[in-house]
C-alpha cells in the first residue's frame, strides 16, 4: 500500500477516531500531505476539548508524519468551479484537490458537497470519500460484517451527530464499493 496520503482534515479526524479503536491502524505507518490551510483546520480544531478537538491535538502530534505542503492556483480553481464565497468548499478543500493533482495521489475527502463538486467537474480524477480508505484499512483485519457494524453502531454516531438517511445510504455504497468482496 502506498504510505503516503492526501486526506483533508475530516478524514484526518476520522482515521484518528478509528485508530483510537483500532490499535492496529497505527497512523505512524503513513506519511499525510497537507496544505498549510488544512493544518491551520486542525490548530483550529485542536483548541476544543471535545473528541474532534482530542483527535485534532493527537493528529499534530504526529510530527514526523506530517509533510506540509504550500499550493498555488486556489483562487483560479474557485473561479472554474464557480465557488467564489461559498461556504460550503474551503480554501482547505481546493488546496487539498490541488495538492493531490499535484502529487498525482488520490484525494481523501469525509465531505459530500466537496465530493460532488469536485467529481462532477473533474471526474478523471481520483477522489474518494473519506469512509472508503477507513474500510479498505479495517478489511486488512475485519470482516465485511465487523466493518459495517463499527461503522454504522460505532463510527458514525461517534463522528457525525446529524446524518442524514441520505448519507448513510451514501456511506453504505461507498464502503460496499471498497471492501475487496
Amino acid at each position: 500500500m502506498d504510505q503516503h496520503l492526501i486526506c483533508d482534515t475530516g478524514t484526518l479526524l476520522s482515521l484518528q477516531i478509528v485508530a483510537q479503536n483500532f490499535p492496529f491502524l497505527n497512523l505512524k505507518r503513513f506519511r499525510f500531505v497537507i496544505s498549510p490551510q488544512v493544518e491551520i483546520e486542525l490548530k483550529q480544531f485542536s483548541q476544543h476539548q471535545d473528541l474532534l478537538g482530542k483527535c485534532a491535538q493527537e493528529i499534530l502530534q504526529l510530527q514526523g508524519n506530517i509533510i506540509i505542503k504550500p499550493v498555488e492556483g486556489i483562487e483560479e480553481l474557485k473561479t472554474i468551479l464557480g465557488v467564489s464565497g461559498r461556504q460550503r468548499i474551503t480554501e482547505a478543500d481546493l488546496s487539498m484537490y490541488l495538492l493531490a493533482k499535484k502529487e498525482r495521489r488520490p484525494l481523501f475527502t469525509d465531505d459530500f458537497s466537496v465530493l460532488i463538486h469536485l467529481s462532477a467537474f473533474f471526474p478523471e480524477e481520483n477522489i474518494f470519500h473519506g469512509v472508503a480508505l477507513i474500510a479498505h484499512l479495517l478489511s486488512l483485519r475485519l470482516t465485511a460484517a465487523e466493518i459495517h457494524h463499527y461503522i454504522f453502531k460505532q463510527f458514525i454516531p461517534q463522528r457525525w451527530s446529524k446524518i442524514t438517511e441520505q448519507r448513510l445510504v451514501d456511506i453504505e455504497t461507498i464502503i460496499n464499493e471498497a471492501l475487496p468482496w
